[in-house]
């Protein structure tokens, strides 16, 4: 069941996934990794509520779980939910700090907070764990980007005009 339920999720058949993590989780409510896909499935629905819910329940059970904190993370993004999202990727970097995708995360929920100086910071760390990840390295570009054009327009805003 939880393979045929991996299967639906890689394929985005979300409706299809969370009947699946059902069946499991009725057999065994402790696994972890259902409890997330299952989150992850509704958070794509978008079954917002139900989402946090699950990953609510795998970050009780397993507080130490830096994937369980990462995945509450990026679910509360999508859900522009992002201080909320920071303070779990502040978790799953407690618990991981070498996990370059937590990083990245936290960095996006920052730029979405227009904290872009501390957002390249967190982009900083993904890529000193991650040299080559991409992702990292556009989003600390567009974060730059975005800072720089903000203080020209302050700039321009704040030259008296003739």
């Amino acid at each position: 069941m939880a393979q045929e339920g991996n299967t639906f999720l890689e394929d985005a058949n979300y409706e299809e996934a969370t009947p699946c993590y059902d069946r499991v989780l009725e057999k065994d409510p402790k696994n972890k990794w259902d409890w997330i896909n299952k989150g992850l499935a509704l958070a794509e629905l978008p079954k917002h509520e139900e989402a946090i819910l699950c990953l609510e329940k795998a970050t009780e059970m397993y507080p130490k779980s830096a994937q369980v904190w990462h995945s509450k993370g990026t679910a509360l993004i999508s859900l522009s939910k992002f201080e909320e999202a920071i303070d779990a990727l502040d978790k799953a970097t407690e618990n991981k700090p070498k996990s370059a995708d937590s990083w990245n995360y936290k960095g996006m929920a920052l730029a979405n907070l227009e904290k872009y100086d501390q957002a390249i910071e967190a982009y900083n760390k993904a890529i000193v764990i991650s040299p080559k990840y991409i992702w990292a390295w556009n989003n600390k570009g567009l974060a730059y980007l975005i800072r720089i054009n903000i203080m020209k327009l302050l700039t321009h805003l704040t030259r008296p005009s003739n």
